[in-house]
C-alpha cells in the first residue's frame, strides 16, 4: 500500500534542486542588493590629511589605505599631483585590499584592479572610482572628496 506523505523519485529530486539552487543563490553574493554603479554604503565624504604624516606618499606610485573609515586608495603621482580611489570594488560593492604589487584585489569575488584603478580581470566590468583631490603645497595638505 502506498504511503499517502511519502515523495516518489520525481518529486524528492525536484525539491532537492530548488533547495540546492536557492543554496547556490544565496551563496553567490553579501546579501546587498544594488544597481550597478551605486555605492553600498555611500559616498565616502571629503577629507583633508597632511601629506607629511603618511610617509608612504612621499613616494610616486605608492599606493596607501587613507580616510576616516580606510575606504580610500591614494597615491603621489609627481611632485604636486596625487590620485584617489574607493576602495569598494564595481562588482558588488566590498571593500578591496592593496596587493604588494602596488595593484588591488577583492577579496570577494577576486576581481583585480591595476594600480591606476583599470579592471585587470573580474567580475568587475568597469574601473574603481577615482575621486577628486586637490593638494596645498604651502601647507602639505591633500584633500580627497
Amino acid at each position: 500500500m502506498p504511503c499517502s506523505h511519502c515523495l516518489n523519485r520525481r518529486a524528492f529530486i525536484a525539491r532537492a534542486g530548488g533547495a540546492a539552487a536557492v543554496a547556490a543563490i544565496a551563496a553567490c553574493g553579501d546579501g546587498i542588493v544594488s544597481a550597478p554603479g551605486s555605492r553600498p554604503g555611500g559616498d565616502v565624504g571629503q577629507f583633508t590629511l597632511t601629506v607629511a604624516n603618511v610617509p608612504e606618499l612621499a613616494t610616486v606610485g605608492t599606493l596607501v589605505r587613507v580616510g576616516p573609515d580606510g575606504l580610500v586608495a591614494a597615491k603621489r603621482t609627481s611632485a604636486t599631483t596625487f590620485d584617489a580611489f574607493d576602495m569598494r570594488c564595481t562588482h558588488e560593492g566590498c571593500v578591496i585590499n592593496i596587493t604588494s604589487d602596488q595593484r588591488f584585489v577583492c577579496p570577494c569575488h577576486l576581481s583585480r584592479f591595476a594600480n591606476d584603478g583599470s579592471v585587470i580581470n573580474g567580475p568587475a566590468a568597469r574601473p574603481l572610482d577615482e575621486l577628486p583631490t586637490s593638494y596645498n603645497p604651502a601647507t602639505d595638505q591633500l584633500t580627497i572628496g
